[in-house]
Formats: C-alpha cells, structure tokens, sequence
C-alpha cells in the first residue's frame, strides 16, 4: 500500500516542480524586458556601460519575440549604443539608449 503510493505521488511531484522550473524561465514574461530596461538605465550611469549594453541584449534577444517589431528596434538601438560607447560618443550612446528602452516599454504595453 505505501509502495503503491509512492509510486502514485512521486511522478506527481516531479511534474509539479518541472512545471514550476519551465514557467520561471518562461521567456514571454515581462521579466526579461524589465531585467533590460535595467540595465540600460545602469549603463547610463556606469564608468564601464559595454557590460551592462551587452546583458541588456542578452536579455532582449532571449526574450520572445511580440509582433509589433518593437524587439528587433530594441535590439537595433541596442547595437548602437554599443557602438557609440566603444567609440567613447557618450551623448549618442545616451540617446539610443533611450530608444531602446521607449521600444521596450511600447513592447511590453503592446503585449498587454
């Protein structure tokens, strides 16, 4: 009897927590925009912004895709600011990085 029942609530519970696991690192949720949105706003105000452009376009391009094409704008404006920084052309790299996170709110009303 309690053999069966292990037999029965085990599997259970591995689908439980497997659901659980799948759904935390479920990339359609807003995590991955705000996450950065976030880092776009560090990079504004770091000595070093390439690290925290790059995480951001991490996190953007691992994010799902929406329709409304604003993540591919996100991601254009991204790359621009990149290359903005490592050209040292902070005003640039301000102003893209100001156009990707208006693209990455507009995104995420959007996906509302």
């Amino acid at each position: 009897m309690i053999l069966s029942l292990h037999h029965r609530i085990l599997p259970l519970l591995a689908c439980l927590l497997f659901t659980q696991s799948a759904l935390a690192k479920d990339p359609t949720k807003p995590g991955l925009m705000r996450q950065a949105i976030a880092h776009l706003e560090g990079a504004r105000h770091t000595r070093e912004p390439l690290v925290s452009l790059r995480a951001a376009r991490r996190a953007v391009v691992n994010a799902h895709p929406n329709k409304g094409g604003e993540r591919k704008q996100a991601i254009h404006a991204i790359d621009q600011a990149i290359q903005a920084a490592e050209a040292g052309d902070k005003q640039t790299m301000n102003a893209k990085i100001a156009h990707a996170i208006y693209d990455l709110k507009q995104g995420m009303n959007n996906a509302k």
